[in-house]
């Protein structure tokens, strides 16, 4: 029971909830925003990353990766845009982007694309609660995140979550 109450509270202090089985994957999308630019899924130790193997490719990877690994890959430059902001990549210059394809699917991509070139999939809203920036797609109104605990790893894959 002592273990229980402990992955609990290891749970709530991530922002992290659990389910049901049978009931949607809980999110986590609460980032640290640092003054470089990185932004750190909370309490984790990952940060919102693009993968180099597709740096320059449209369409390559967005991921979550060791903080601090990653050189500018792991930067992102908040451009004001209209009715939201690009996220701009600091290494290739590319735009964080809601993957049309699976716009409306639960936990849909996210991918790199040439900025200006896509329309509300490239905009992003900012809301701060308490030190924590929640990333919300303005063309889904999902949160950026990820749906399980076993997604928190090097490598791991983002998503749009709409489900809270």
């Amino acid at each position: 029971m002592r273990k229980l109450g402990v992955l609990v509270a290891a749970c709530v202090l991530l922002g992290l909830t659990a389910t049901p089985a049978g009931a949607a994957p809980f999110t986590s999308g609460r980032y640290t925003a640092w003054g470089d630019g990185r932004l750190e899924l909370r309490g984790t130790g990952l940060c919102l990353d693009a993968a180099l193997e597709e740096i320059d490719v449209e369409g390559g990877r967005v991921q979550l990766w060791t903080c601090g690994l990653g050189g500018d890959e792991q930067k992102w430059t908040p451009v004001s845009h209209g009715r939201g902001t690009l996220l701009v990549n600091r290494l290739n210059g590319k735009c964080l982007d809601a993957a049309l394809e699976e716009i409306d699917l639960e936990g849909g991509r996210v991918q790199m694309w040439t900025c200006g070139l896509g329309g509300d999939e490239q905009l992003w809203t900012f809301d701060s609660h308490q030190g924590d920036v929640f990333i919300d797609s303005r063309a889904t109104n999902g949160k950026l995140g990820v749906g399980r605990l076993d997604d928190l790893h090097s490598g791991a894959p983002v998503g749009v979550w709409h489900k809270r």
